[in-house]
């Protein structure tokens, strides 16, 4: 069903792209460049981008193998993605969000950052076991858009209660924190 395959996609992305590294990426770029709407458009570009290059793989993997191996492999992989929600709460942003105050690095930025990312992953088990990749886009986009509008709001209200530069200092620690803990495999 259509609305199905809309409503699968929104809630998968919304619920794996809160607090996730890119709507903390797009606090951060908000805060920096003081242009919420041209953070959005941008982030909402890439994101736009990545979803569609993972539903065009899904759905062809989803014409090469028959639908009941496919079914089991997303059921699997949502499971797991799950578990690993529930087992590794994300408070971390994008390691290379502080030093890109450009909106073409912050394209780069968000596209990279999302392929492999757990509403990727969750994207391209839809794309690939639903009828309607359309139906899975428009879900997925809308779901990032609802998650980035409100990091991009937040992310300019921020410099209003607090001084840019401490903004730049604490997104700074965050990211060595990330850095080191991406390092040791933590993340």
């Amino acid at each position: 069903m259509c609305g199905a395959s809309f409503l699968y996609a929104f809630a998968a992305v919304a619920l794996t792209e809160i607090g996730d590294k890119t709507m903390l990426g797009t606090v951060c770029f908000s805060a920096q460049t003081h242009r919420p709407f041209a953070v959005l458009i941008v982030s909402m570009l890439a994101l736009c981008l990545a979803t569609a290059l993972t539903i065009a793989v899904g759905y062809f993997f989803g014409l090469l193998l028959p639908l009941d191996v496919l079914s089991w492999i997303a059921g699997v992989a949502f499971v797991v993605l799950g578990a690993y929600i529930v087992l590794h709460v994300e408070t971390h942003a994008d390691e290379s969000c502080a030093p890109s105050h450009t909106l073409p690095g912050m394209f780069v930025t968000v596209l990279l950052s999302e392929l492999g990312d757990k509403s990727q992953l969750a994207i391209f088990a839809l794309s690939a076991t639903e009828q309607f990749p359309l139906a899975v886009f428009a879900g997925a986009t809308l779901g990032f858009l609802v998650v980035n509008l409100v990091g991009a709001l937040f992310g300019n209200r921020l410099t209003t209660v607090v001084e840019s530069g401490t903004v730049h200092y604490l997104t700074g620690l965050l990211f060595i924190a990330i850095g080191l803990l991406s390092l040791l495999g933590v993340i």
